[in-house]
């Protein structure tokens, strides 16, 4: 009996040590593979960026995989479509209480992302949101939401600042305050969070605007548009496009007779290749904030040819936009939080992440990365000005450490 007594001992112990490290498994190596719902616009005029965000995700996932995943497990994405809002939010609701996901990632765009976001903040769930770039995304105090994107009123300061001090210095030929700047932008949540930035940063510059004007993304006519910012003499036009009514916007401009000295696209529609194939040689100068691209000091870029090489095998193309490499960089910081904190725990998942300390220009991306506790945002991922150049490549021009050309202006 006393034998007996010691092998039921040992054998307790022992389930309890079995119990324990089963418990703990969550915690150094996972349980299961970890799965990560996504949302994206996959079709409809958001199609193109959505895609090249997805894409940029993908290409992290599958390289993080190659080197074992997350302790020992592999990732694994629960992929969404989601072309309007309302789509977004029922992905959301979907991911969440159907796939039992404890994290998503996406969005591309402001409007989905500040819907399905709200989702998420309502079950729990962490939203890492990686491009949609409005301000107010971030500005609602969520506890379950943290952006590596940067934001729309630093996308806008960027080109005011650059066209003030371009005209201060005598590059433009005429003075700040007697340009006549016209700001234009589509309807949704981005142009019109944008556009109002730019707005505020023109009168703190002491630009003149003399026209502003919101349109539907989806027209099929912006002539009229057009014929006032021709009646009105425009010297600067900046204008916050997707890709449908920014290259319309290109081609009726050309129709109709309007020279500018400048176009500014303040969002991603003037900054995609697919712009640049529908307009041709009328891309050449156009300005651009978009996400980091590929034609930056590469100083501040490091492992971008890696990116680079990688989506190349992938996709058998070049990347079309700097949604790409914004999404590599910024699932990248995903995986390593949830690495941090050793469970699928959303919390814990965004507390890990706030320990998280790159200097601006070290990533892919030429960003940094440090969360502010209180908003979820990162405050290293500044705007980036660039232009399209002859060859048909966005150079950057603006800010100084991360150009590599200058910018022009026609007189």
């Amino acid at each position: 009996m006393e034998g007996r007594g010691k092998v039921l001992g040992w054998g307790m112990v022992l389930t309890l040590v079995f119990t324990l490290l089963a418990s703990q498994s969550v915690v150094f190596g996972f349980s299961e593979p970890i799965r990560i719902g996504t949302i994206f616009p996959r079709s409809g005029f958001l199609a193109d960026l959505g895609i090249e965000s997805w894409r940029g995700a993908e290409v992290a996932r599958l390289e993080r995989n190659e080197k074992g995943g997350i302790k020992g497990q592999k990732i694994v994405y629960v992929d969404t479509d989601a072309p309007n809002v309302d789509a977004a939010v029922s992905n959301a609701e979907s991911l969440i209480n159907r796939e039992k996901v404890k994290v998503i990632c996406g969005t591309y765009w402001s409007s989905g992302g500040y819907a399905a976001s709200a989702v998420a903040e309502k079950y729990k769930t962490l939203y890492f949101e990686f491009t949609s770039v409005s301000d107010e995304l971030t500005e609602r105090g969520f506890k379950y939401l943290l952006r590596t994107a940067m934001l729309t009123s630093g996308m806008g300061g960027a080109i005011v600042d650059f066209i003030a001090e371009s005209a201060k210095s005598g590059k433009i030929g005429v003075k700040p305050q007697d340009l006549k700047v016209a700001v234009i932008h589509e309807d949704s949540l981005m142009g019109t969070s944008i556009s109002q930035f730019i707005m505020n940063d023109c009168k703190k510059k002491g630009l003149n605007v003399v026209h502003y004007e919101a349109y539907s993304a989806k027209a099929t006519d912006l002539s009229p548009l057009v014929l006032k910012l021709k009646d009105k003499q425009t010297d600067i036009l900046i204008s916050a496009c997707y890709l449908t009514d920014a290259i319309l916007l290109s081609r009726q401009m050309k129709e109709l007779g309007l020279k500018v000295k400048a176009q500014f696209g303040s969002s991603g529609g003037h900054g995609l290749l697919d712009f640049v194939n529908a307009v041709k040689e009328d891309a050449v100068g156009v300005y651009v904030t978009v996400f980091p691209y590929y034609g930056m000091n590469r100083k501040f870029t490091p492992g971008i040819e890696n990116f680079e090489t990688r989506y190349f095998k992938m996709f058998k193309e070049k990347p079309h936009a700097g949604h790409s490499v914004v999404c590599y960089m910024g699932a990248k910081v995903l995986f390593d939080s949830i690495e941090k904190a050793g469970k699928m725990d959303p919390l814990a998942i965004r507390q890990a992440a706030m320990t998280i300390d790159i200097p601006l220009g070290g990533t892919e991306a030429g960003w940094g990365v440090k969360f502010d506790p209180t908003t979820g945002q990162n405050t290293r991922s500044p705007a980036v000005l660039f232009m399209w150049q002859k060859d048909m490549t966005l150079g950057a021009v603006y800010p100084p450490g991360a150009a590599i050309t200058e910018g022009v202006f026609r007189k």
